[in-house]
């Protein structure tokens, strides 16, 4: 006999010898105390999170929970709802744990990806009950949700490996870092390079290396130039030891479940020209 056929046993047993009327006004209801939420599966553009339950049965005979609905609402605003029907048993005078577990899509929770860039958290709040025994034990948290960090793409230094009056060969040393606790694939990099505000390269590099959780890779682009095109103020920036520069661009990210996704990114600041 499975445990929930006992439970009912003793509820039937107890119903035919007292009745239902007697039986019901002497349960206490049942209660459910919030344990913590974690993040599962964490990724750049999605995650789950599970929420966890610690339901408590005060009465001396095991209960059984049969039913549980929720809602849970990112930004204020209802972002996912549902229900679980697969059958908990509460043990007599004891408490078992319920895991609530809800797929979060962060460009559908945010409005789009431009938002992770401006925000580390957003508030949570999910709702519901659990159906124990014919009765409704309600719960509800709320908090706040950390999110994942965009990747940083800079560049770190120019190498300048042949230079003459018709052109130059360069290497463009950049590096994308990772700030999240889980590692990235990036499928490329559509990027545009400004030296002393002159649009110097662009192009997309696809041979990005997996980026590790907490650290950084390290992209080296071969580049030439060709000073007819780029006039002859060019060769003379690349005779400085340093230049303002502009990047820009595009991260490209592809995923099984949604495709392809890009994330923009813009950075400025000096870099030195290494010979």
């Amino acid at each position: 006999m499975t445990i929930k056929n006992a439970v009912w046993m003793i509820w039937i047993s107890l119903a035919l010898t007292v009745g239902c009327s007697a039986i019901m006004p002497h349960l206490k209801a049942p209660s459910a105390d919030f344990k913590n939420m974690e993040i599962q599966d964490m990724g750049l553009f999605d995650s789950t999170l599970v929420f966890t339950y610690e339901l408590r049965n005060p009465n001396p005979v095991g209960a059984y929970l049969n039913r549980l609905n929720y809602r849970l609402f990112l930004n204020d605003q209802e972002f996912a709802a549902g229900n679980l029907d697969e059958g908990i048993s509460l043990p007599p005078s004891g408490s078992a744990p319920v895991e609530i577990p809800v797929s979060v899509n962060y460009q559908k929770a945010l409005g789009s990806l431009a938002e992770l860039s401006q925000k580390t958290t957003v508030p949570y709040r999910i709702a519901g009950t659990f159906g124990i025994m014919g009765m409704e034990v309600p719960f509800q948290t709320q908090g706040d949700l950390d999110l994942p960090s965009l990747p940083k793409v800079a560049l770190k230094k120019l190498d300048i490996e042949n230079l003459s009056w018709q052109g130059a060969d360069l290497k463009l040393v950049m590096e994308v870092a990772n700030p999240n606790s889980f590692a990235l694939d990036m499928a490329g990099l559509n990027y545009g390079v400004k030296l002393g505000g002159r649009r110097l390269a662009e192009g997309i590099y696809e041979n990005i290396p997996s980026l590790p959780a907490n650290g950084a890779s390290t992209i080296d682009i071969p580049l030439s130039v060709d000073f007819m095109k780029l006039g002859r103020s060019a060769y003379s920036l690349l005779k400085e030891n340093e230049s303002r520069y502009e990047l820009e661009g595009e991260m490209i990210f592809n995923l099984s479940k949604m495709g392809e996704k890009r994330l923009p990114f813009y950075k400025r600041g000096q870099i030195p020209l290494v010979r």
